[in-house]
């Protein structure tokens, strides 16, 4: 019943260009080293978002802050309100 969606994305330390293919159409985020945005996507008349992302650079959550995630991430992402 949304009609949006906001994701949350955080990078890591290097700078970043997050590509997001959404529902056919094609961006590109460049990031800075630590950088947050937030998107707000529409939800199409299926009820659905197809989101594919893509990143040249990543990193692992364990040597940015203290957890024990040692997953390589190109970026993280967080669905939200």
């Amino acid at each position: 019943g949304r009609q949006s969606v906001t994701l949350h994305f955080a990078n890591g330390a290097a700078p970043n260009a997050v590509r997001a293919d959404v529902d056919g159409r094609s961006e590109t985020m460049t990031l800075a080293g630590y950088e947050s945005r937030t998107v707000h996507l529409r939800v199409g008349t299926a009820g659905v978002v197809d989101v594919v992302l893509t990143s040249p650079e990543g990193f692992r959550p364990s040597e940015v802050a203290k957890s024990p995630d040692r997953r390589y991430l190109g970026v993280r992402v967080k669905v939200g309100d």
